[in-house]
C-alpha cells in the first residue's frame, strides 16, 4: 500500500540586512556577568535539577561551565551548561527541566560566551553586539525593531503551542494502552550512527531550502544504510571519510550527497513551479514523488500526518519510528529572515530517535554552519512528519571507504565488499615530495620522499628516484 508523503519548508537562519535600526541598548543591556562561573546557581534547586538531568541524560559529562541565556526578550531564562570535551545542556529556570542538550555536539555558543547569550529555539542561537542581535550560525543579524518584534512574536506562539505539545508520563502511557501497544519510552534508530556522524556530506542551507535539505539526506540513509544504492546516483554521491579499520560505523563523516544532487531537486522543484526555499508540504509531496519517478524500479511506501492537532500524534509517531525503524522528516515551528525579512516559518528536519516518552526528538538540524547532528531538543513543536520506507530488493551502495597504500577496500554495510590492489607510479615533485599515482583508479596524492643514502654524498628516493648531495631541510 501506499501511505502518503510530503514535507516541510524552512527555518532559523536569518537575514543579513544592512544596518539600519539597531535594537535599543535601553532594551538590550551587554551583561558583563555573562562570564565563565562555576555551579553556583540562585538557588540549590537549580543546581540539583541540573545535576539530575546530567545523570539522567548525560553521564559521564563534566561540567566546564555554566552561562546566563536569555530569552528574546531579554529575560533571564535559562542557564546555558557546557561540558568538558563537547556536549551542551541548557536549562529552562522556570520549568527546571531540560530545553535541549547534546552529548556530542560542540555548543552552538563556543565562540561568544563572553557576549550576552540568547535563545530561541533549537537551532535558533544569538549574541548581542554592539546593541544587534546577531546569529551564533552565519552572523545573520536582527538590526531593527521590527525584526525584533516579529521575532519575539514567533517566541510568545512557541511557548503557547510547546505547552500543548508536553505529554506527561501518564497521558503517554494512557496513548499507548489505548492503541495496544506496548512502545518503548526512549528509542533510536538501530544504525543511528548514519545521521549522528553526517556532518559535511551534504548541501548548505541556502534560501531556506531545507525541504530539499531533508530530502537529500533522507534518500541518503535509505542509499547507504537501507540497501537502496542507486537511489542516488553515483556521480552525485560523496563517500565517507577514510576509516581507520573495517568497522563503517565508526566513520567519522558518513557518506551522502553532493551539491548537484540538491540542485537536482531543485530543478524539479522549480520545474513543477515551486520556490526553491520555502517549500510547503504538498510541494514537498510532489517534489519527492516525481524524483521517486525517475527511478521507478524502487519500491517505496511513504507516510505523512500533516497538521498534527491532538497529543496522540506523538504516540503514531512512535509507533511508525518504531515499527519500521526508519527517521522521520519532521516539520518544526520556528523563525526565518531568510526567505523574506521577518517572515514566521517553519524548518524541516530529521528525527531519528527520541527520549522522556517523546517530550526530547533526536535530529540531525541540517544546518552545517551549526553541524547540530546529534541533539535532543524539548523546546520544539512538530507541525507535520513525513516517513518512507522502501521494500525494493537489496542493492549494494560502497560508501564507506577505508583506502591505505597498498589498497582500497569499499563496504557494503551488507557486508559485501570491493578489494582493489593499488597499482602505483610516482612522479617528481620537488627536493623535498614526489606524487603517488594509481595507475588503475586515479587516486593521487602527495607523499615525502623516502631517502636512502648511497654513498657518502648521494641520496636517493627509493620510490620515484629523486637523488640529491645532501639531505634537504625545510625552510
Amino acid at each position: 500500500m501506499f501511505l502518503k508523503l510530503i514535507l516541510l519548508s524552512t527555518f532559523a537562519l536569518f537575514s543579513v540586512q544592512k544596518t539600519d535600526i539597531k535594537v535599543s541598548k535601553n532594551v538590550v543591556q551587554v551583561n558583563e556577568r555573562t562570564q565563565l562561573k562555576k555551579l553556583q546557581l540562585e538557588t540549590p534547586i537549580h543546581a540539583q535539577s541540573i545535576e539530575n538531568l546530567r545523570l539522567k541524560f548525560l553521564e559521564g559529562k563534566e561540567i566546564d561551565g555554566v552561562y546566563d541565556l536569555y530569552d528574546v526578550n531579554f529575560n533571564l531564562s535559562y542557564y546555558l551548561i557546557v561540558f568538558r570535551d563537547n556536549g551542551y545542556l541548557i536549562y529552562n529556570i522556570e520549568e527546571k527541566n531540560y530545553e535541549e542538550f547534546s552529548e556530542t555536539n560542540k555548543c552552538p555558543y563556543c565562540n561568544c560566551l563572553d557576549k550576552m547569550l540568547v535563545y530561541l529555539s533549537v537551532g535558533n542561537y544569538y549574541y548581542v553586539d554592539d546593541g544587534i542581535l546577531v546569529s551564533t550560525s552565519r552572523e545573520y543579524t536582527i538590526s531593527t525593531n521590527t525584526e525584533l518584534n516579529y521575532l519575539q512574536t514567533s517566541f510568545t506562539k512557541l511557548q503557547d503551542a510547546k505547552q500543548q505539545e508536553l505529554l506527561s508520563q501518564e497521558e503517554f502511557d494512557a496513548a499507548i494502552n489505548s492503541s495496544s501497544s506496548d512502545l518503548p519510552k526512549e528509542y533510536n534508530l538501530v544504525d543511528d550512527y548514519y545521521f549522528h556522524n553526517l556532518h559535511t556530506n551534504y548541501c548548505d542551507n541556502y534560501l531556506g531550502s531545507c525541504g530539499y535539505i531533508a530530502i537529500q539526506m533522507l534518500l541518503g540513509y535509505f542509499n547507504f544504510i537501507k540497501g537502496q544504492g542507486g537511489i542516488i546516483p553515483d556521480e552525485y554521491i560523496f563517500n565517507g571519510a577514510n576509516l581507520t579499520s573495517d568497522n563503517y560505523k565508526e566513520c567519522t563523516d558518513s557518506p551522502g550527497s553532493k551539491f548537484d544532487f540538491h540542485y537536482h531537486l531543485l530543478e524539479i522543484g522549480e520545474s513543477l513551479g515551486f520556490n526553491q526555499g520555502g517549500i510547503n508540504m504538498p510541494e514537498l509531496n510532489k517534489i519527492f514523488k516525481a524524483y521517486m519517478n525517475e527511478h521507478k524500479d524502487y519500491k517505496v511506501e511513504t507516510l505523512m500526518r500533516d497538521g498534527v492537532s491532538d497529543i496522540f500524534w506523538k504516540t503514531y509517531f512512535a509507533l511508525y519510528m518504531t515499527a519500521l525503524d526508519v527517521p522521520a522528516i519532521v516539520h518544526i515551528t520556528g523563525y526565518d529572515g531568510n526567505i523574506s525579512p521577518a517572515t514566521d516559518v517553519s524548518h524541516a528536519a530529521i528525527c531519528y530517535g527520541y527520549v522522556d516518552s517523546l517530550n526530547g526528538i533526536r535530529l540531525h538540524i541540517g544546518d552545517r554552519s551549526e553541524d547540530l547532528t546529534d541533539v535532543i531538543s524539548r523546546s520544539y513543536v512538530v507541525q507535520s512528519f513525513y516517513m518512507a520506507n522502501f521494500t525494493s530488493a537489496h542493492k549494494h551502495a560502497y560508501g564507506y571507504i577505508w583506502d591505505t597504500k597498498e589498497e582500497c577496500n569499499k563496504y557494503c554495510v551488507c557486508g559485501d565488499t570491493i578489494t582493489h590492489q593499488h597499482n602505483l607510479t610516482y612522479e617528481k615533485v620537488d627536493v623535498y615530495q614526489h606524487k603517488v599515482i594509481c595507475l588503475d583508479c586515479g587516486k593521487e596524492y602527495l607523499e615525502d620522499h623516502h631517502y636512502v643514502q648511497m654513498n657518502k654524498t648521494v641520496f636517493i628516493c627509493n620510490y620515484c628516484g629523486e637523488h640529491v648531495n645532501h639531505l634537504p631541510t625545510q625552510e
